[in-house]
């Protein structure tokens, strides 16, 4: 993820306006993310890392429609909140991870629990669809099918 980063800051002009959505299965991998992410944030100035998922303030969710200062690009870390239910201006590079997690029946245990699984291909269009609302858009797949 830090390596996308990287290439659009090199790759796209920092005058040149374009927020990042990435999809990722929950809120666990939203933290680890973020962590790394706002280190490198902190080291080039050039990114806002803000987290998107349920369990946040409507406050928090809303920062996402925050217009970014010149020369910054937001960096959404969201679950798949953001795949239908939101649309967010200015976003154009969209990093799917190609997973999500759902509540499912386990029969050995006998009860509902919360698992990962690999999004079907409508999901992946649907998360391409998010970029490139008003302008050009990239999505970045970290998976082969």
């Amino acid at each position: 993820y830090i390596r996308l980063m990287q290439l659009i800051d090199k790759k796209y002009p920092q005058d040149e306006r374009g927020d990042m959505l990435v999809f990722l299965s929950g809120m666990s991998d939203i933290q680890t993310l973020q962590e790394a992410a706002k280190q490198y944030a902190l080291e080039t100035k050039r990114w806002i890392i803000l987290p998107l998922h349920s369990t946040l303030s409507i406050e928090d969710q809303e920062k996402v429609f925050d217009i970014a200062p010149d020369g910054v690009r937001k960096c959404i870390l969201s679950t798949n909140i953001a795949e239908t239910s939101v649309t967010i201006d200015g976003l154009r590079f969209i990093i799917d991870s190609g997973k999500v997690k759902e509540i499912s029946y386990d029969p050995k245990y006998k009860m509902q629990r919360l698992q990962e699984f690999w999004i079907s291909r409508a999901s992946a269009e649907q998360r391409k669809g998010r970029a490139g609302r008003t302008g050009p858009g990239v999505c970045f797949r970290l998976y082969t099918q």
